[in-house]
């Protein structure tokens, strides 16, 4: 019970969080947006060094050895990347990020119990803006 009432927490926290980095991103507050992006990273269990070093498969390792909710924080972590993908300067490591994000969202949409069209649409979204970068 209380570890379902945590991720429940968790979620609404981060999605709240995001919804503020998207809107610091649109009206180009990009300071205050990476800020939030690692605050996000670190509500997940570790800094964005770890998650951005780490391949998917050892990242969903780390939350499957955590606790419950693996595919809620998988969900969330792909959107956290992708905002962190948009950030990023360097064109190589934006593409590297946003891989990655597009990987965790495709596993989570695969694997998981609930089926979300928003997941869909922000998947085909980001599949987008990627092959706009190469």
């Amino acid at each position: 019970m209380y570890k379902k009432d945590y991720i429940l927490r968790l979620i609404t926290t981060l999605t709240d969080a995001l919804n503020e980095i998207v809107h610091g991103i649109k009206n180009d507050d990009t300071e205050d947006a990476k800020i939030k992006i690692d605050q996000c990273y670190k509500m997940l269990g570790n800094d964005s060094t770890f998650f951005l070093k780490q391949n998917t498969e050892d990242i969903r390792d780390f939350f499957d050895s955590k606790e419950e909710g693996i595919m809620d924080k998988l969900n969330l972590l792909s959107k956290i990347m992708y905002q962190d993908s948009l950030l990023e300067n360097n064109k190589d490591q934006k593409i590297k990020i946003m891989k990655k994000s597009i990987l965790l969202l495709e596993y989570h949409i695969d694997h998981s119990k609930e089926y979300y069209f928003e997941d869909i649409n922000k998947l085909s979204v980001m599949k987008n803006n990627l092959k706009s970068l190469t």
